[in-house]
């Protein structure tokens, strides 16, 4: 019984050949609405991470800065990292996180000899 189907599903009789045709070009305009859905996708991320507007939610922003929930939830309520408040969720924008800790960066120890060596040329 199965070698009969199996030789059924291989045999195309001529009045079969339009409408597999139309089930093809279904599934082939299906796929292709697919991909195009995906592309719009991957290109308003492209766009949001190039404007810098790419949102994070409080685990990317975790993992990025490699820090627990509770300590970004303690930093948010005293204000202390920027964040967005939407649906009771925090949201971040990554351009301002990596601003935020660009501006915390510690100089090297080299970097604040030189610094205090240029003051001190221009002051005295």
């Amino acid at each position: 019984m199965a070698a009969q189907n199996d030789e059924r599903k291989e045999r195309v009789v001529l009045e079969d050949v339009p409408a597999m045709m139309s089930t093809l070009l279904k599934r082939m305009d299906s796929l292709k609405e697919q991909v195009d859905s995906v592309l719009v996708l991957a290109q308003e991320s492209i766009k949001a991470r190039e404007s810098g507007r790419r949102t994070m939610n409080a685990k990317e922003v975790c993992e990025m800065l490699g820090i627990k929930q509770g300590s970004l939830y303690h930093m948010t309520s005293e204000g202390k990292i920027p964040c967005y408040r939407a649906g009771g969720k925090l949201v971040f924008f990554e351009s301002e996180i990596i601003k935020w800790v660009e501006k915390r960066r510690k100089m090297s120890d080299t970097e604040a000899i030189n610094m205090a060596d240029e003051y001190l040329r221009k002051h005295f």
